[in-house]
């Protein structure tokens, strides 16, 4: 399953907008690779959140390949979804050591009889208990209303991730609407 791509915050309709802020989850957004977990019955798969690894030239898919196979024990116990992450390899952003070549999971995508789509997040972290030591929570920002001036001091704030402090930006996300955007720094003083 591939990975909706996510609009930038200022592209969304003024109702869109109103609607996100209601309820939202506000996420720093990180700046690795994009991978996935894929569980179907009792095949379990590995790769980009587009697809295959086959054929990239992602400088760290042997990296992602390694934690795979180590933590393939605690991944055959996770539960029937697509486990979307972001795997924290040097890329754009420098993060520090202790978070280099780690998965952070940002969503869970679950088919059942309910219907198809993306878990809340409390629900996404309960179906990865299985695999918790190797599937790191997403850092969770904010979760609430949010104006404008609460995006802007978030996306601002300090990263306890990387290196130099800075964040790349937010992901703000509206489970029930399905709605997801994303601020990044450079454009959050114009853009919002």
């Amino acid at each position: 399953m591939k990975y909706p791509h996510i609009p930038e915050l200022h592209r969304l309709s003024r109702i869109m907008k109103e609607a996100l802020f209601e309820n939202a989850y506000v996420f720093e957004k990180l700046d690795g690779g994009n991978v996935q977990v894929a569980i179907t019955g009792e095949v379990v798969t590995h790769g980009l959140r587009s697809g295959s690894l086959r054929g990239t030239r992602a400088p760290w898919k042997e990296e992602f390949k390694r934690w795979y196979w180590t933590n393939r024990e605690s991944i055959d116990e996770l539960p029937d979804g697509t486990y979307f992450g972001e795997f924290l390899a040097p890329h754009t952003v420098q993060y520090k050591p202790e978070y280099t070549n780690k998965f952070f999971l940002i969503d869970v995508f679950i088919c059942d009889a309910l219907g198809d789509g993306f878990v809340s997040y409390e629900r996404a972290l309960e179906l990865a208990r299985p695999a918790r030591s190797a599937m790191l929570p997403a850092p969770l920002l904010h979760k609430g209303a949010v104006t404008a001036d609460l995006i802007e001091k978030l996306v601002n704030g300090k990263s306890e991730y990387s290196v130099s402090g800075v964040r790349e930006g937010i992901v703000i996300k509206n489970y029930p609407l399905q709605t997801f955007a994303k601020v990044l720094r450079r454009a959050a003083n114009n853009e919002i």
